[in-house]
């Protein structure tokens, strides 16, 4: 594969809808399988720790799978999107997804800024050119992690990170 060769890419909906429903169905057992197996903290009220986690884990699970059984029912065919030239904007946005999952798990940054990091490099992935594109993808991912930080920490008085 050269650079100086367009890459095009077509995607049918029912494809994507079905690979994207088998990845919210991973995630979706992973959170509650998380979820289930957390210890109780200090802060425990009647539920426990991984109540919300498991209920968020089980309801992804429940949406993927009527995604994907929506996705085995579809006769029409449709296109989701072609991908057509440029890749390294999608390419960038796929390895900034899977570097902030492994910090997830490594834990090398802080959650809100590297929160606030992919925020912005899925903004500047796939769209952000010019100058006033990216400087509101910073802003955006500013304030949507400063705005999740308050309500986690404040008002719902959950630790992240």
């Amino acid at each position: 594969m050269t650079m100086g060769v367009p890459i095009r890419i077509t995607v049918s909906r029912r494809a994507f809808d079905m690979a994207t429903g088998l990845c919210l169905l991973l995630i979706g057992a992973f959170v509650w399988r998380e979820g289930v197996n957390m210890p109780p903290s200090f802060l425990d009220s009647e539920f426990g720790s991984g109540y919300l986690p498991s209920l968020a884990g089980g309801a992804l699970v429940l949406l993927s799978c009527l995604l994907m059984l929506e996705a085995s029912r579809d006769k029409t065919g449709g296109t989701a999107f072609v991908l057509d030239g440029d890749m390294r904007g999608p390419l960038f946005t796929c390895l900034a997804l899977i570097l902030f999952i492994a910090n997830l798990a490594l834990n090398f940054v802080p959650f809100y800024p590297a929160a606030a990091l992919m925020i912005f490099c899925i903004s500047v992935g796939l769209g952000g050119r010019t100058r006033r594109e990216i400087l509101i993808a910073a802003a955006c991912a500013i304030v949507a992690t400063g705005l999740s930080w308050v309500v986690f920490t404040r008002i719902f008085v959950v630790m992240i990170g």
